[in-house]
């Protein structure tokens, strides 16, 4: 079992350690409940608090750097992958032209067989403007910047709200 993993099962119990240790200082004084340094000060003292995220922030600094190098072999592999597609079409260029040089529609060969067949037809727009209104589609989705622009002036929008933004963390 990985250190993440041991954390994750322990963590109910630690913050029911550090739940009750919190109120057992705001019991006798509760002033103490706004003083994050002294929190502080007392988690450090009286428990594995800091340890544990110092141990955390490692993992996820860790894992970030796993994510960002991902993202650099998947760019790679993105960029083989445009120059495999751009070799296919060179060699099924090749074999086209073969074909029509021997004036011949299909050829069969021990790995394969290449044909030429004609492609259905599509739909191709030349001028949108001249398209009775019949053969547009409509969509239709609420503006959410016009919306938050109102609500946030202090405007009615019936239907909307804005939401209560909450909370993220921040690592640096």
């Amino acid at each position: 079992m990985n250190e993440l993993q041991k954390i994750k099962l322990s963590l109910p119990a630690i913050e029911h350690e550090i739940t009750n240790l919190l109120a057992a200082v705001y019991q006798s004084n509760p002033e103490l409940k706004s003083d994050d340094d002294f929190k502080l000060d007392i988690l450090e003292g009286s428990t594995d608090l800091l340890e544990i995220v110092d141990k955390l922030m490692i993992n996820l600094s860790l894992t970030e750097g796993y994510v960002e190098g991902i993202k650099i072999t998947r760019a790679r592999i993105d960029a083989r992958s445009v120059r495999l597609k751009n070799k296919s079409d060179v060699i099924r260029s090749i074999i086209r032209r073969l074909l029509e040089a021997a004036e011949m529609r299909k050829f069969t060969v021990p790995h394969g067989t290449a044909s030429l067949t004609a492609k259905p037809q599509n739909v191709e727009i030349v001028d949108e403007g001249l398209l009775p209104e019949e053969f547009f589609r409509i969509t239709k989705s609420p503006n959410k910047t016009l919306i938050g622009e109102k609500l946030k002036a202090g405007e009615d929008v019936p239907g909307a709200q804005l939401s209560n933004g909450g909370e993220t963390l921040t690592i640096r």
